[in-house]
Parts: C-alpha cells; sequence; structure tokens
C-alpha cells in the first residue's frame, strides 16, 4: 500500500467511450514511488454506513404498511420492518437494524 490520499477533483462529465469519471487525487510521494502519469489501482471510500444492514432487494418485500423482510429464527419465520434508505443494482440499505439476533 503507497499510503492514504485525498480525493482532489471530480469531473462533471462521463466518457461515452469507457462509461467511467475522471478522478483526481493527492497523495504524499515520501518514498519517491510514483512518476508523473503513472497509473495505479486504488480504493475510494465515500462514506462508511454505521450499523447498516445490507440485504438483497430480493428479500425485500413490500407490505400495506411498508417495506419487510422475513427473518427466520427457532424454526419460525418472522416479519421485520425495515426502512429502504438506498438501493444499488440488487442490493438494498436499511441504516437502522431490524432486529438484533442474539
Amino acid at each position: 500500500m503507497l499510503g492514504r490520499g485525498r480525493l482532489v477533483f471530480i469531473d462533471n462529465a462521463v466518457d461515452k467511450n469507457t462509461g467511467t469519471v475522471l478522478l483526481k487525487g493527492s497523495i504524499d510521494n515520501t518514498q519517491k514511488l510514483l512518476w508523473p502519469g503513472l497509473m495505479v489501482n486504488l480504493k475510494l471510500f465515500l462514506a462508511t454506513e454505521e450499523h447498516a444492514l445490507v440485504i438483497p432487494m430480493q428479500a425485500v418485500k413490500i407490505g400495506q404498511n411498508g417495506n419487510f423482510v422475513y427473518l427466520a429464527k427457532n424454526n419460525h419465520a418472522l416479519i421485520k420492518k425495515i426502512n429502504v434508505v438506498r438501493q444499488v443494482g440488487d442490493l438494498a440499505l436499511s441504516r437502522v437494524l431490524p432486529l438484533a439476533i442474539k
């Protein structure tokens, strides 16, 4: 790992050929491992969701009182209400855990 840096630029245009967006970052190069124009792989963390529950969207059901999931516990199926905050692809994010399982 080269270290941690910071995001300094986000382009507002999507490249039609690649479907990508240009991002530029800044990192200290104290070890002199990086050269101008060098490409590197990186991980970009935009946010960390505290106490988030990520579940497949297929598991989310819609009822009269909102979204819910079936929870298996002690050979029984329980219905637990959840609040879907965001959907990314086929995953749903709920900020509050529906049930603390002991």
